[in-house]
């Protein structure tokens, strides 16, 4: 207990008790213990036990005797007073304000105890730390999130004239990474517009709004402040505010930009104006004028102080004209207008002239320390522990040389407060607003009517400007607390006025109008009548935090003639988001079952011998997905800025065209707004035409390259997909894809079936992004397992759409008919869709369908009539017009591969699938087709004529159980019973379990063909890969 070590500055406060003394809490404790032992004693059995704790009790009461009386320990409360205050001061320089009101409060404790024991000095150290922390901030707790800066999606946009949003959109593209060429186009462009802008003849806040941010743009500046200035030269009352307010965001955006020149000349046009409006009466003009007068001298100063050297004005000519104008203005009887003549004239005053040395100062005070020692020390440095100490020391170490060199102007000595103001100007720009109230409680011009009207102003632009409502508000408070809080601010009318009005204004904003409301309400300051009755300069209106509009762009776009903007060509390209999805389950195509044809997408582009590329691949391999990923992948690498010389695409659907052949492209652009003179301007550059589809436009003989007029785009490369040529052999088809007699310029690639592994990959992905829904827990596997069961399924699968058709439909369906009933059906959506591009007012879903299951079965029949269960193709010779065959539009769509000698389907399990539809969906029209009338007419002619084949059998046996009316029929057919007709007939109800034994009756004479068919109908078992084995 004797050996107390002193608390210093660097030591933690451990056992020290922020609620009360420590010695006294000690003594409460001893008496506790003293009562706790007395009632002790009144035990008999305890009492002899307790002799060692009551000599422990004697000691320890002693030993606070000592303390006590003991003059050392009263010194040493003192010290640890004074040191918890230096760790108070030393917290608030680092702007660790908790930490300061925890150390002054506890030396407040200390204090107290000094005043009861008589100790001197602790009254006065008492006072002096009840006023350090009234200097804290109780108000602004936290400080505002940085207010983020606008961000725009170039992918989505492009770098190009025609492609900028707004001005500030502009300015974003110029601060990147670009090429020369795309470098001076865009700033041409913002000349162009900086051009057009004295001709508008409405300088609205919106026009004005919208050329500002150009100002950022170091090169074209100078130009645009000086254009600016020029329009202000000749006022107009209703838009000069606007015009002026615009002029002080130019400088503060370019101070570098403020030359002495364009300075002089602007400060002579303020003064004219002043001038001429002294007697006007116009108060909300002369106000407007005053404000924007104050804030471009605040702006000049601060370039003034940046470049390290004064910009020195003619006191004869500017300087001293204007002093005498707004003196003039000092006691206006309109409280606000006064208040800001008095600051605009302490503004001109810290403006170094010709006929002084304050010139010589500033660059002398700028040499000290440089503009951070100046006015906010520390704050640029982000060391907030020396920005108030700096402020003081600087001015009270330059002070006498000032006076010396200006006796003559006292300002400088008595009107500190305008460099204070800086100060908080700064701070609010850091958005260190904790800093900022400190400084306001402790600075010694909290008091002064012409400061605190000027920080009215300044919480007004915060209210205004911040996004978080929370600060918002918390301004507000601030305001008000101006008024009510008349011990530290004092009470002045003019203040009080200047509070009225701003919170009048604020009013305007729906965000802030209850909350002034009910504050009011709650705090009732008095307040006198609000006078603002006009416009104010809209310097801090909300308009500034808004995105630009874009009249002078879209003016200067005309003007130059410019093209549309490339983003009209994006129509119909995936999003990011899209192709995020897409590639979630995507698996790149292979040309010759190695080579990715990205890659070869790639050697294309970069061949200069090679114009034109055909991409084959039967319906549903993934060509129309493909070229969405192609295009979103050029996008991407044209909107990249630092790549060189991108191509840029362009996707169509040639279905969607209605004479795909005339002057495609031209025709296309158009379209698109584009003028003739675009598209001349167009032909030099590397467009890619990425055309999809072609099997399905009207005539597909017809010269595509020839006449669609490809070849006028001489710098311009082709993409052309289409399925694999009809009935024409390839020689022939090649020819409409390419110049007359230039077969080398055409490259051909053709999209190969899904591998077994491939279909493994997409299998997984598919799993993977069909997680949530995939309640079954179905693996890579278990689909395998259910594809194998199925006849001639793989064989399909190697076609995307079918294999994701499959993948979608393999939980929900049980039996093998009932899984291609899905696939068909998927099959014909998505032609139906595609056909809904050239075909959209001709079409409806549920009747293409219909006539699509006809003209298939039609197609399967006459297949099975000319070679059974061969593979055989629909004879259509080489060369024949296929169009002139019925229903050539469902035809064309059907899913079919042509093989030189006529159609074949693309698998011979869906030539049965459809055949056996035959048979359960009897067709008149099919009947007649063949030439056969009765009533068993479609049942004799497939069950008659061969053997059924197993992929048959399965289909119908799983379409038995379900139709009862086949399962009649096929027990109709079962006498006679040594037909082949009834040997399939038995065949089928056996494999559905339909078969009773009274109905199985056996001939020993019977066919040959119908005991084969019965044993296979009985005994048949799938091989590997799902392909029925015999």
């Amino acid at each position: 207990m004797s050996n107390v070590n002193p608390i210093g500055a660097s030591q933690n406060y451990i056992g020290q008790s922020s609620q009360s003394d420590p010695l006294n809490e000690g003594k409460r404790a001893l008496g506790s213990a003293f009562e706790r032992y007395e009632e002790a004693q009144k035990h008999p059995v305890q009492a002899n036990s307790l002799e060692q704790a009551r000599r422990h009790l004697n000691q320890a009461q002693a030993f606070f005797d000592q303390v006590e009386n003991n003059p050392i320990s009263n010194s040493l409360k003192y010290d640890l007073a004074v040191s918890y205050v230096k760790l108070g001061d030393i917290s608030c320089e680092f702007a660790l304000f908790e930490k300061a009101n925890l150390n002054y409060k506890r030396a407040q404790k200390y204090y107290e105890f000094g005043i009861r024991t008589g100790l001197e000095g602790c009254l006065a150290g008492k006072r002096a730390v009840a006023e350090k922390l009234t200097w804290l901030p109780s108000i602004f707790t936290r400080n505002p999130d940085p207010r983020p800066n606008r961000e725009f999606n170039m992918v989505n946009i492009g770098w190009e004239p025609a492609n900028m949003i707004d001005t500030e959109h502009l300015v974003d593209c110029l601060q990147k990474n670009l090429s020369k060429k795309q470098r001076s186009d865009l700033r041409n462009f913002a000349k162009e517009i900086i051009k057009i802008f004295p001709g508008e003849p409405d300088k609205s806040i919106e026009i004005i709004r919208e050329i500002v941010p150009l100002s950022k743009i170091s090169d074209i500046a100078l130009s645009l402040i000086s254009e600016t200035v020029k329009i202000l030269a000749t006022p107009n009352s209703l838009t000069e505010p606007a015009v002026a307010a615009g002029l002080v965001a130019m400088i503060r955006n370019s101070p570098k930009a403020a030359e002495p020149a364009t300075i002089k000349q602007l400060l002579g046009i303020l003064r004219d104006c002043l001038k001429a409006s002294c007697d006007s009466g116009q108060t909300e003009y002369l106000l407007g004028l005053l404000q924007t007068t104050s804030h471009l001298l605040d702006a000049l100063l601060q370039s003034s102080i940046e470049k390290g050297k004064g910009i020195e004005i003619s006191l004869k000519e500017l300087q001293d004209p204007l002093r005498k104008i707004l003196y003039g203005f000092r006691k206006h009887k309109d409280t606000d207008l006064a208040h800001q003549a008095r600051y605009a004239y302490q503004a001109l005053m810290h403006i170094p002239n010709d006929e002084t040395n304050l010139g010589r100062i500033w660059r002398h005070i700028y040499n000290i320390g440089g503009s951070a020692v100046l006015v906010w020390a520390g704050v640029i440095s982000m060391d907030p522990d020396k920005f108030l100490s700096a402020f003081d020391r600087l001015y009270e170490r330059e002070r006498h040389s000032i006076i010396k060199l200006f006796n003559n102007m006292r300002l400088l000595s008595d009107k500190k407060w305008y460099m204070a103001l800086k100060t908080i100007d700064l701070l609010l720009e850091k958005n260190q607003l904790d800093q900022l109230e400190y400084f306001v409680r402790k600075n010694n011009f909290c008091k002064e009517k012409t400061f605190l009207q000027s920080f009215c102003q300044r919480l007004e632009r915060l209210a205004t400007t911040v996004q978080e409502t929370e600060i918002a508000e918390k301004a507000i408070d601030f305001l008000i607390d101006l008024v009510c809080n008349n011990n530290l601010w004092g009470k002045s009318k003019g203040v009080a006025q200047s509070v009225s009005n701003a919170l009048k204004w604020l009013e305007n904003q729906s965000r802030l109008s209850a909350y002034i409301q009910t504050q009011i309400q709650r705090k009732n300051p008095q307040l006198p009548t609000p006078t603002v009755n006009y416009n104010k300069v809209p310097i801090w209106d909300p308009i500034w935090q808004q995105p630009p509009g874009n009249c002078l762009l879209l003016a200067a776009q005309s003007s130059l003639q410019l093209a549309p903007s490339t983003n009209c060509l994006r129509e119909g390209i995936l999003t990011d988001e899209a192709r995020t999805m897409l590639d979630q389950r995507y698996v790149e195509h292979t040309i010759d079952g190695n080579s990715l044809l990205i890659h070869a997408i790639d050697d294309f582009l970069s061949l200069e011998s090679k114009k034109v590329l055909l991409l084959l691949g039967v319906a549903g391999s993934g060509k129309s997905v493909f070229n969405q990923r192609l295009a979103h992948h050029l996008w991407h690498r044209y909107d990249d800025p630092t790549a060189s010389d991108p191509w840029l695409p362009l996707c169509i659907s040639l279905p969607s065209r209605e004479k795909p052949h005339d002057n495609l492209i031209g025709k296309y652009l158009k379209g698109k707004n584009f003028q003739e003179r675009h598209l001349e301007a167009w032909k030099a550059k590397r467009l890619i035409f990425i055309l999809d589809s072609y099997d399905r436009v009207v005539n597909p003989q017809r010269s595509i390259y020839a006449d669609g007029t490809l070849a006028s785009w001489t710098a311009s490369k082709i993409i052309i997909t289409s399925r694999p040529p009809l009935n024409q052999n390839k020689e022939n088809y090649r020819i409409i894809f390419h110049p007359y007699e230039k077969p080398g310029v055409l490259q051909e690639y053709e999209l190969k079936p899904f591998s077994e592994s491939d279909i493994k990959t997409y299998t997984q992905k598919y799993i993977d992004q069909h997680t949530s829904q995939n309640t079954s827990k179905w693996t890579v596997e278990k689909y395998k397992e259910k594809f194998q069961l199925t006849p001639d399924l793989r064989k399909l699968l190697e076609n995307p759409l079918l294999l994701e058709a499959a993948l979608d439909a393999c939980p929900k369906v049980e039996t093998a008919v009932k899984l291609y009933d899905k696939l068909i059906d998927r099959w014909n959506n998505h032609v139906y869709h595609s056909l809904m591009e050239s075909n959209p007012d001709n079409l409806t879903r549920d009747n293409f369908k219909m006539n699509a299951i006809r003209v298939n079965k039609y197609l399967a029949l006459e297949m099975y009539k000319t070679n059974g269960n061969g593979e055989t193709a629909y004879p259509i010779k080489a060369g024949e017009p296929a169009s002139k065959h019925a229903d050539w539009l469902l035809f064309s769509t059907a899913p079919l591969i042509y093989d030189g000698g006529g159609y074949k389907f693309i698998n011979q399990s869906l030539r049965d699938y459809f055949l056996t539809r035959v048979l359960w969906e009897p067709d008149l029209e099919l009947r007649s087709n063949s030439g056969s009338q009765g009533k068993n007419t479609e049942d004799n002619l497939i069950l008659g004529k061969w053997p059924i084949n197993k992929n048959m059998l399965i289909f119908l046996a799983d379409r038995v159980k379900e139709v009862t009316e086949l399962e009649e029929r096929l027990k109709s057919l079962l006498l006679p019973p040594h037909t082949d007709t009834a040997a399939n007939a038995r065949a089928i109800l056996a494999k559905a379990g339909k078969l009773q034994s009274e109905d199985n009756i056996s001939h020993s004479n019977g066919s040959s063909s119908a005991n084969r068919q019965s044993e296979v109908g009985t005994d048949a078992e799938f091989g590997k890969n799902g392909i029925v084995t015999t």
